[in-house]
């Protein structure tokens, strides 16, 4: 059970979590059945603060003030509510030596709602009677924001998923083959419909649910076949090559008030081939090549909950204006990804070190504005790359002391990108940062272990990023700070102590966050008409108690 006020206003949580298992050791199997999962609800704060907000409180343009704690989310007391559960069955089988045979059956329930401010909705689209909004105002998405007017929409969602994922894998002297596969149905239901209003619409809290304003179910069925064999070619050697055929399809259908229905289909073959020199040795190197795929989201093609604001189905339109469905707007992406690295280890330490070139062609990535629940929309960029090292890293300083850490540098451009703004007209992005992309990051820890002692001082870095594709120019060309979300520093500390003795199994734990009581902002889009940014929580601890019996 976790509750927490939270940091930001109304951003407080209510979690309680499961988890049950048996299995059953058999000579040659073994099979585990589980289930996990909780009911969660919890104060939505999916809107953002403007930058200047960050160092103190700044005007809200209605009288009031906003700082880095406020929450848009608080007015009409938003929240969330939701329970997804999870059952799988596990099942390895040992066929003989060097044959094993393994499987995993899954069901997946999600049911639950968000509940949020509605008054910028226009009357057209929550389908209010005649009369409640003047003539002539129906569309007007303002009308309801006016003072003294209230609405909270509730967005639901029932989901489940199904699917069985067996392999069959064998090995000998100099190599190890697998093949397997996947088949995973997904289907769901949205709708939305007022949950309490002021305005006079007919229906009185209590007397009945208000009517729906959008209903729609849909589906995504996936099958896939994989193999992968690694072949020893000598003890310096060795070859590993994999490939996945996958089959995905995505459909529409009962959709109430439109009518829309589709079903659109994608088949990918993702290879990959790598070469390992010296595997499993102190001193290794590799080189690997692959090819991959990926579809859009569905909410991309269509968004159901959007097609009373006039949202269509995301294709061309065939002569006799059905949709045609093998002409999306938003392609699936293409990448190919070159990598190169190795790894060092010795009695004191190691490094290990990766340099990646990705190349994508139509990547989806941010390309303007947000949905209803702040989640940015996508498109397609022409071309885009992305290169850059990773390292890896760890040094025994002292008995007992250890120095470890991670970092990435990296270079993310738009090589070809026209993004299009609400008026139509054409914004060449070719060149840019892509949006959300930092260049820079690193985590560094600092670990003394003593007995049942362990401590551990955390350092994190992430550089500067961008909350659009605009590079940091404003509209008028010139450099934006309120485009950009600033490089920080965090550092956390966290302390342990495991008792021995009578009292084994028991644990003190307390950590202590952002230790330094930095204001940071970690990152940022291109919100509702302005760009919004989300802090983090300044100093904050934990301390906490854990027994555990063996």
């Amino acid at each position: 059970r976790l509750e927490s006020d939270g940091y930001r206003d109304w951003s407080w949580s209510e979690f309680t979590r499961f988890f049950a298992g048996v299995t059953r050791y058999g000579e040659r199997s073994t099979l585990t059945l589980q289930a996990y999962g909780g009911p969660q609800r919890d104060g939505l704060a999916y809107v953002g603060i403007p930058k200047a907000a960050n160092e103190g409180p700044v005007g809200d343009g209605f009288g009031g003030l906003i700082d880095r704690r406020y929450n848009y989310s608080s007015l009409n007391e938003e929240v969330e509510d939701f329970h997804q559960p999870h059952v799988e069955l596990h099942h390895n089988l040992s066929v003989r030596d060097g044959l094993e045979f393994d499987q995993s059956l899954f069901w997946v329930r999600g049911v639950g709602y968000f509940d949020f401010d509605g008054t910028f909705r226009s009357g057209t689209y929550l389908r209010l009677p005649a009369g409640v909004v003047p003539a002539g105002q129906e569309e007007d998405p303002l009308y309801l924001s006016r003072p003294g007017a209230s609405l909270l929409f509730r967005a639901f969602l029932d989901q489940w998923q199904v699917g069985w994922q067996p392999s069959l894998s064998w090995s000998g002297n100099a190599s190890e083959t697998r093949l397997g596969g996947e088949v995973r149905l997904h289907r769901s239901l949205r709708w939305g419909r007022i949950q309490e209003t002021s305005l006079p619409i007919g229906v009185e809290p209590g007397a009945g649910d208000f009517p729906r304003v959008y209903s729609v179910r849909g589906e995504k069925a996936i099958q896939s076949v994989y193999g992968s064999h690694l072949a020893r070619l000598s003890d310096r050697w060795a070859v590993q090559g994999d490939v996945q055929v996958t089959h995905r399809r995505y459909r529409i259908f009962d959709e109430e008030f439109f009518g829309t229905s589709f079903s659109k289909s994608y088949v990918f073959v993702n290879p990959r081939v790598g070469v390992t020199f010296n595997p499993e040795q102190a001193r290794s190197a590799y080189f690997s090549v692959a090819l991959a795929n990926r579809e859009p989201r569905m909410k991309t093609l269509y968004d159901g909950e959007e097609a009373g604001a006039g949202f269509q189905p995301q294709f061309s339109r065939a002569a006799d204006g059905s949709i045609d469905t093998s002409q999306p707007f938003v392609s699936a992406e293409r990448l190919l990804d070159v990598e190169l690295g190795g790894t060092l280890r010795g009695a004191r330490g190691y490094l290990d070190a990766n340099v990646f070139v990705m190349s994508f062609r139509d990547e989806i990535v941010p390309s303007g504005g947000l949905d209803q629940f702040g989640v940015p929309r996508t498109g397609n960029a022409d071309r885009t790359r992305h290169v850059g090292l990773e390292l890896d890293g760890g040094v025994r300083v002292l008995p007992g002391l250890d120095l470890s850490g991670n970092a990435t540098l990296s270079r993310n451009r738009f090589v070809e990108f026209v993004e299009y703004d609400f008026a139509g007209a054409g914004l060449d992005r070719s060149g840019n940062p892509i949006a959300g992309f930092p260049e820079a990051m690193a985590n560094v820890a600092l670990t003394y272990v003593r007995g049942g002692l362990t401590a551990s001082l955390m350092g994190t870095f992430v550089g500067e990023q961008y909350v659009d594709n605009s590079g940091g120019a404003a509209a008028d060309g010139t450099v934006s700070d309120e485009l950009v979300v600033d490089p920080y520093r965090l550092l956390n500390l966290s302390v342990r102590y495991a008792f021995g003795g009578a009292l084994a199994g028991l644990e003190l734990v307390a950590d202590v966050n952002n230790v330094l009581d930095e204001k940071v902002l970690m990152f940022g889009n291109a919100g509702f008409g302005a760009p919004q940014f989300f802090p983090a929580a300044t100093r904050h601890g934990y301390v906490g108690v854990r027994y555990t019996v063996r």
